[in-house]
């Protein structure tokens, strides 16, 4: 089955920012082929639904622009891998967001419970993953770490496909594929 997330896109200059900070924590470059923030984690569309029925239900949602920062670094566990994400404000903004698409697509979609501990998909928070599989040692210092202040426009939230592990590609309006 295909698998689905809904994401907003960062810009380049956040990008490095990611990478600068991984480097910085972990020693190496961020491993994350797709820095983004998930608004609605990876699902799955049930099968009365088509992407081109899907892609319409969504076609009228939007929201007013925003700016957004990075606000602190932190660390979650799944799957017994220290997972190092990058926080991303404002948070209210973002979970906003999610909840109103939440309510659009909830019966239209089946997340996918996998990648989670015991199934369990965590409360939304607004995040940059960085690494899924830091080593703990290196996050323990994670406060004292304040990332740059740089702002960056959130204009959409986009529907993406995965095309391969960690692999995601836009779906552009009305893709039936």
């Amino acid at each position: 089955m295909q698998r689905y997330i809904f994401a907003v896109s960062i810009p380049s200059h956040i990008q490095e920012i990611i990478h600068t900070l991984c480097k910085r924590v972990t020693g190496h470059d961020s491993p994350v082929r797709f820095h983004h923030v998930t608004i609605i984690p990876p699902f799955f569309l049930k099968n009365n639904i088509s992407l081109l029925l899907f892609q319409k239900l969504i076609s009228s949602f939007s929201f007013d622009p925003f700016h957004a920062h990075l606000s602190a670094l932190d660390h979650f566990e799944q799957h017994d891998r220290n997972i190092l994400v990058a926080l991303v404000e404002p948070q209210t903004t973002f979970e906003k967001i999610y909840r109103r698409l939440q309510h659009i697509v909830a019966s239209s979609i089946e997340i996918d419970q996998t990648p989670y501990t015991g199934g369990q998909v965590p409360t939304f928070q607004a995040h940059i993953t960085m690494d899924y599989n830091a080593p703990a040692a290196t996050t323990s210092h994670l406060s004292s770490i304040t990332p740059p202040d740089q702002e960056w426009d959130v204009t959409s939230v986009e529907l993406y496909k995965e095309v391969g592990r960690g692999i995601w590609e836009l779906v552009p309006a009305r893709d039936a594929s």
